[in-house]
């Protein structure tokens, strides 16, 4: 028996609380929803629990199902609902060919994310490139995800809707069919703050506040405050300029009737009533005001195996030594370059650096996600000629997957450091 169930045409109550989880099938967004429906399941054996994406999801979905079952026999399986139409990593791409975004490789990123030096017109063409990440479908793709999330809905009839924030659609659904509903995000506190400050702050902010692609650090050093204001700006021009938006927000109320909701609707408490609860709090967070509207309840992590279960040769490994793990997450890759510069910086700290009160050497574990073709243990390779060293006496040990989960890992009482590209995900976890 599948570990999720298929949702049949109808369902009935049978007096048990129902919640419905809408999320878009990409892991930065959806690793949240899974932790809290693993809580739910473990927490709350009464609630009926049920979870729609599109279908590439459901495995995962039917693993932490699993994972539950197995912990407490009361909990109950998950109900899954496949949702129809492209996903919203399909659409992006689907975005970028149309608009013509020059991509560093097939289906990844634009190229002017990496651009370097980083400049003022750098930083400006990468802010164009996004508008696709905001404003991904197409008119007709639009509507079928829409009213795909709207039968579910409809055949679920939740006591609850628990909506992914990024997921214009299901937002939309939401406010349409005038359902009780929350938001979930693993994004910053910043990222639904801004709109709720005062005036004043607001205007400050745009200076304040470091820009996309600026590069800029926190707070904005004064002298960079025009320049950073003219980033932000732009970028608010984009986004309110772009034909594509019209168009599809005017397709999208001829077929439904019904005005799209945004994500951006969300920093306006005025024009959206959901609460947001997100995966932060105030003293991890960028210092400002907090919204009535939003609810910071600290990190929100799956909690994975015990390492000595998911995987013990990497436990007995990570047991011999203080250990240094980097992992850029799953959509991140590296090219041979950037992987170059890491390999020389790796080189420095393994033969020089060491742990207050620990005589033994470091080791690093490196999940690398290599852009292109290239090698790091051929005898030879730029990669082996900076690790080799390390990489003979197991000191390092370079992988492009890691079965145990993040937080088994970083449980491990040896690991002395975490290294991360930026991801909401990664931070709360090394945070947590």
């Amino acid at each position: 028996m599948p570990e999720t169930e298929r949702a049949p045409a109808s369902m009935a109550h049978n007096g048990s609380p129902r919640m419905l989880m809408v999320t878009n099938a990409d892991r930065g967004q959806a690793n949240v929803f899974l932790a809290v429906a693993a809580a739910l399941l473990a927490e709350a054996p009464s609630l009926q629990l049920h979870f729609a994406s599109f279908s590439s999801l459901e495995e995962t979905v039917a693993k932490v199902s699993a994972s539950a079952r197995r912990r407490s026999e009361s909990a109950r399986s998950i109900t899954f609902h496949a949702l129809r139409g492209r996903s919203m990593k399909q659409a992006i791409d689907g975005q970028m060919r149309a608009a013509g975004v020059q991509r560093e490789h097939e289906d990844y990123l634009p190229a002017s994310y990496t651009a370097a030096p980083l400049g003022f017109q750098a930083t400006l063409r990468a802010i164009s490139d996004t508008l696709p990440i905001f404003f991904p479908y197409t008119g007709p793709e639009l509507v079928e995800v829409y009213q795909s999330v709207v039968d579910t809905i409809q055949t679920v009839d939740p006591d609850l809707v628990v909506v992914d924030c990024l997921m214009a659609p299901a937002l939309t659904a939401c406010e349409s069919l005038a359902v009780p509903w929350v938001c979930l995000s693993p994004n910053s506190i910043k990222d639904f703050a801004l709109g709720s400050q005062p005036l004043s702050s607001r205007l400050a902010n745009l200076c304040r506040f470091p820009a996309l692609f600026s590069g800029f650090p926190y707070p904005v050093p004064w002298l960079l405050w025009l320049r950073n204001a003219l980033f932000n700006l732009y970028k608010i021009k984009t986004y309110l300029g772009s034909m594509h938006r019209v168009r599809v927000s005017r397709y999208f109320h001829a077929e439904t009737g019904v005005v799209l909701s945004t994500p951006l609707d969300l920093m306006r408490p005025q024009k959206s009533p959901a609460k947001v609860i997100v995966s932060s709090l105030p003293a991890i967070d960028f210092p400002l005001i907090m919204p009535k509207h939003i609810v910071p309840c600290g990190p929100i992590v799956l909690s994975g195996s015990p390492l000595a279960e998911a995987d013990p040769r990497l436990d007995r490994w990570l047991g011999r030594r203080p250990t240094i793990y980097i992992n850029f997450g799953s959509i991140h890759k590296t090219s041979e370059e950037l992987a170059m510069q890491m390999a020389q910086a790796l080189s420095i700290v393994l033969s020089t650096a060491t742990i207050d009160g620990d005589p033994r050497p470091l080791q690093v574990l490196w999940k690398l996600n290599r852009l292109g073709h290239f090698d790091v243990f051929a005898q030879g390779s730029r990669i082996h000629r900076i690790l080799g060293e390390y990489l003979s006496r197991d000191r390092i040990r370079i992988v492009e997957w890691i079965t145990a989960d993040p937080s088994s890992i970083l449980a491990s009482p040896n690991v002395v450091c975490a290294i991360h590209h930026g991801g909401a995900n990664s931070y709360n976890e090394a945070i947590l």
